[in-house]
């Protein structure tokens, strides 16, 4: 059974583990709104957890709840009828086939595990003088038969071309958006009301062009693409695959896309969380 209470603290916005207990933190305009626990594995709802007036700092709600099982819990958070995913999710356990539309339920947030072992690993720091760089599409580098990998369309296929990538000279690979991020918009709701101001222009686009194969539009910046994955473990793998290139004395760099609506601030703490977290 969960305890809640109300938290003063709502920086940084989503969800975080912090002692006992996990701090949520959301922004809305909505006096109806809070969090929603489900099954991780069920995807089963199992408690509704409201934001109180007392949790309110401007527009910012948050609460801590302790009890939670991370390893098992999901996440949303809701206004009123509307769910709304958390665009700060570490991971989104739900495996959804690349190009598929989503509904907001499909993108219950989970948490990333603990203790992934990094083996000693460090940043190559090549310095620009010595850079070949190589720019690629994650999912088109080796999708095709003849990329000659197991895991093809994959971080994991990536991986397998490291041997090939070394032999042609390439010190830095340099992905195009590998973020979560939605290639075809999110379903709409019953109300017709685009799910979220996110995919609002998306939503608006012709029939047949709904599409966004380069990802070159604001995302979940904090995820790896979980359609780039070989496995159910989009970070692990991840975090895998910068492992093995820094073995071998090569780098990653990221391409994000942030719109004007994108503080700056988040963005730093967005580009300093890969680099902390994934070693990018």
């Amino acid at each position: 059974m969960t305890k809640t209470f109300s938290h003063k603290q709502p920086y940084p916005l989503g969800a975080h583990i912090e002692g006992g207990g996990v701090r949520f933190s959301f922004v809305s305009r909505e006096e109806s709104c809070g969090i929603l626990l489900y099954d991780r594995q069920t995807g089963i709802l199992s408690e509704k957890i409201p934001f109180a007036g007392e949790d309110r700092i401007g527009n910012v709600y948050c609460r801590t709840v302790e009890g939670i099982d991370t390893k098992d819990c999901a996440y949303l958070f809701y206004e009123g009828e509307r769910l709304v995913p958390d665009e700060r999710g570490r991971v989104f356990p739900k495996r959804i086939p690349y190009g598929k539309a989503r509904t907001a339920e499909d993108m219950k947030a989970g948490f990333l595990t603990e203790g992934f072992d990094w083996e000693g690993d460090v940043f190559p720091r090549i310095p620009y003088s010595q850079v070949i760089a190589y720019c690629l599409h994650v999912r088109g580098f080796t999708k095709h038969a003849s990329s000659n990998v197991a895991h093809r369309g994959t971080f994991a296929g990536v991986k397998e071309k490291i041997p090939y990538l070394k032999e042609i000279g390439v010190t830095t690979l340099e992905f195009q958006p590998a973020y979560e991020f939605m290639e075809v918009p999110l379903k709409e709701e019953p109300s017709g009301k685009p799910p979220h101001v996110m995919e609002a222009a998306m939503a608006a686009r012709p029939a047949g062009k709904e599409l966004n194969y380069w990802g070159y539009k604001r995302g979940y910046y904090y995820a790896p693409k979980a359609a780039y994955a070989a496995s159910r473990d989009a970070a692990g793998e991840f975090r895998e695959m910068v492992k093995a290139l820094h073995g071998n004395g090569m780098e990653l760099v990221m391409q994000f896309y942030f719109p004007k609506e994108v503080k700056r601030r988040e963005i730093l703490e967005i580009l300093c969380f890969w680099v902390l977290e994934y070693h990018v």
